[in-house]
């Protein structure tokens, strides 16, 4: 054990307290950083967003809440990038498909 931890390709880390601990690589954390900088600088182009009259269409029969009305509305807002994390059972898959929907009516290609 002792051989591993005096590695030079492995990282540790720990949360604030110093409780948990995890370890990984030199490279697992260099694939990490670098999809992290493409999701930053993909943020910073605008896609064309789906229009407030067909996004009001496809969710008049959709009783979505409002965690699924703010995601719907991130997801249709003209991002290159938006990220949806709930837990399951809370409907984020619910939102795909009217997303997709809105798009295919805008002739867009969608999820």
């Amino acid at each position: 054990m002792q051989a591993v931890l005096n590695c030079d390709e492995l990282v540790t880390s720990a949360d604030e307290s110093g409780e948990s601990m995890w370890f990984t690589s030199k490279n697992i954390v260099a694939i990490e950083e670098k999809l992290t900088d493409d999701a930053v600088a993909m943020t910073a182009y605008a896609v064309m967003a789906i229009s407030s009259d067909v996004m009001a269409e496809v969710t008049s029969s959709r009783p979505f809440n409002d965690g699924q009305a703010a995601a719907f509305d991130l997801l249709c807002g003209g991002k290159r990038l938006a990220v949806v994390n709930r837990s399951a059972g809370t409907g984020p898959s619910f939102v795909l498909a009217p997303q997709g929907e809105a798009c295919r009516a805008e002739g867009l290609q969608g999820m």
